[in-house]
């Protein structure tokens, strides 16, 4: 996924609001990183994010992973999903 689409960024609250969408834990998984990445603000392009390159990675290996993986209940975990 690497940078993110400013798209991506900028609808990460109506995803969280969206009625007609699943409520997996796949899915609030990627909501509440997409979430951090929107709160943290634009990247410095000056200077490497070591916590912005870990949940773009995490959200890499989300989008790489079948339904019921448990890669997800580990990035649950590790991001305080329920």
């Amino acid at each position: 996924m690497g940078i993110l689409a400013r798209a991506d960024l900028i609808s990460v609250a109506h995803i969280g609001q969206a009625s007609n969408m699943s409520d997996t834990l796949r899915h609030r998984v990627r909501v509440k990183l997409l979430r951090q990445l929107a709160e943290d603000g634009v990247p410095d392009s000056e200077h490497d994010d070591p916590r912005r390159i870990a949940i773009e990675t995490d959200l890499d290996a989300l989008a790489s992973v079948a339904e019921g993986d448990p890669l997800i209940e580990e990035l649950a975990a590790r991001y305080l999903v329920f």
